[in-house]
C-alpha cells in the first residue's frame, strides 16, 4: 500500500513537472481576467462560477487542439476547420447552460426560456467559445512551427555532421597516405641490404640467416599489401604469421610458446591484409607466452559462411615495454569499416586469460 502511494505521488509530481508551463499560464490568465473583470464590474462572482466556466473553456481549448493535431494532417484544412468550429459551438452552448443550471445561479429555467438560453446568452457563449477556439488554433500553429523548426535544425545538424565526417575521413586518408609514403623510402634498397646480409651470414650462422629471410619476407608482405591491396589470400597471411613466429622463437627461445591450429581447405578464403599478423603480434606484446604448459593458441576455422579467428593466451602481469595499445583498436576499426555489421570482434579477460574472437564473412578467391 505504501509503495502504491509513493508511485501515485511520483506520477502526480511527474505530471505537474511535465505540464508546469501550462499550469503557470492558466493560473496567470485566470487571475488576470477574473481580477480585471471583477475590478471593472465592482464585484466578484462566486467560486463555483469561475470553476465551471474556466473548466469548460480550458477543456474546449485542449479538445480543439487535439482535434487539429489529429485531423489537420489529413488535408481537411478549411472545410474541416469550419465544420469543427460549428460543431464545437453547437455543443458548447447547451453544455455551458446545463453546467450553469446545475452548479451556479445562472441559466435557471423560466416560462420564456429553457435553462435560461436566450439570444443574449447564445451571443455571449458563441463569442466566448470562438475566443478559446482561436487561441487554441494559434497554439496549434505555434507548436507546428516549433516542430518544423526542430526538424529543420536536426536535418541541418545531420548535414553538418556528415560534412565533418567526410572532412575527417579525407584528413585521415591524407595522413595515412603521408605515413605510407614516409614508410616507403626506397624499400627495395632495404630488401637488397637484407638479402646481402643473408648471403654473408647464412654459411656461418644458419639460424641468423633464416631470421633475416623471415624478416625480409615479412616486411615485403607488409609493404606490398598496403599498396592498394584490399584482400589477400588466407594462405599468404598464415605464411607471414609463421615467419613472425619463427623470428620470435629465435629471439625469445623457451620464453615464446605458441600453437597455431588451422582448419583444412580454407587457404583460398580472402580477408583483409595484416589481420592475423596483428592478432599474433598482440598475443606476443600483451600476453605471457613463457609457460610451455599453458601456451598461447591461435585457431583459424570456417563454419558455414563464417571465418572465425580465435586467440587465447595468459595475460602478462608485467609491462614488457611502453606501448599505446592501439593494435586491436585499429584492427576493430578496419574490420568495422570493411565488413560493417557482418563481422564481429569480441575480447574477454577471464581468470588470467585473454580471449579474442573475430568472425568475418567468407570470401573465396576467384579461379
Amino acid at each position: 500500500m505504501e509503495r502504491h502511494n509513493i508511485r501515485m505521488i511520483e506520477s502526480v509530481w511527474y505530471w505537474f513537472k511535465s505540464n508546469r508551463l501550462h499550469l503557470i499560464f492558466w493560473t496567470i490568465y485566470i487571475m488576470y481576467e477574473a481580477g480585471l473583470t471583477g475590478i471593472f464590474a465592482g464585484r466578484f462572482g462566486k467560486a463555483e462560477n469561475y470553476i465551471v466556466h474556466y473548466a469548460l473553456n480550458i477543456s474546449l481549448f485542449y479538445f480543439h487542439y487535439w482535434m487539429m493535431k489529429k485531423f489537420a494532417s489529413k488535408h481537411l484544412y478549411l472545410l474541416f476547420f469550419l465544420l469543427l468550429i460549428l460543431l464545437e459551438i453547437a455543443i458548447y452552448i447547451p453544455f455551458l447552460a446545463t453546467l450553469n443550471h446545475l452548479f451556479t445561479d445562472y441559466n435557471q429555467s423560466s416560462i420564456r426560456t429553457f435553462f435560461g438560453i436566450n439570444h443574449k446568452f447564445i451571443a455571449s457563449a458563441t463569442y466566448r467559445s470562438i475566443f478559446f477556439i482561436i487561441v487554441s488554433t494559434g497554439y496549434w500553429f505555434l507548436r507546428q512551427y516549433l516542430n518544423e523548426r526542430k526538424k529543420a535544425e536536426e536535418i541541418e545538424q545531420d548535414r553538418l555532421q556528415q560534412i565533418v565526417k567526410k572532412e575527417t575521413a579525407e584528413k585521415n586518408l591524407l595522413l595515412a597516405q603521408n605515413a605510407h609514403l614516409r614508410a616507403q623510402v626506397n624499400p627495395h634498397f632495404l630488401f637488397n641490404v637484407l638479402t646481402f646480409i643473408h648471403r654473408r651470414i647464412r654459411k656461418s650462422d644458419k639460424i641468423a640467416g633464416e631470421v633475416v629471410i623471415s624478416l625480409t619476407s615479412l616486411m615485403r608482405y607488409a609493404i606490398e599489401t598496403s599498396q592498394n591491396t584490399e584482400m589477400v589470400l588466407l594462405s599468404e597471411e598464415i605464411s607471414q604469421v609463421y615467419d613472425l613466429v619463427n623470428i620470435l622463437r629465435v629471439l625469445k627461445g623457451d620464453e615464446f610458446n605458441i600453437e597455431i591450429k588451422v582448419d583444412h581447405n580454407i587457404s583460398e578464403i580472402k580477408l583483409i591484409p595484416l589481420l592475423l599478423l596483428t592478432v599474433t603480434e598482440n598475443m606476443y606484446k600483451h600476453g605471457d607466452l613463457s609457460d610451455v604448459n599453458n601456451c598461447g593458441v591461435l585457431t583459424i576455422y570456417q563454419s558455414n559462411n563464417t571465418l572465425t579467428i580465435e586467440s587465447k593466451n595468459l595475460i602478462c602481469e608485467k609491462k614488457k615495454s611502453l606501448t599505446l595499445k592501439t593494435g586491436l583498436k585499429n584492427l576493430r576499426e578496419r574490420i568495422r569499416d570493411f565488413y560493417g555489421t557482418r563481422a564481429e570482434i569480441e575480447s574477454l579477460e577471464h581468470e588470467g586469460m585473454f580471449h579474442l574472437t573475430i568472425s568475418i564473412p567468407v570470401r573465396k578467391s576467384k579461379a
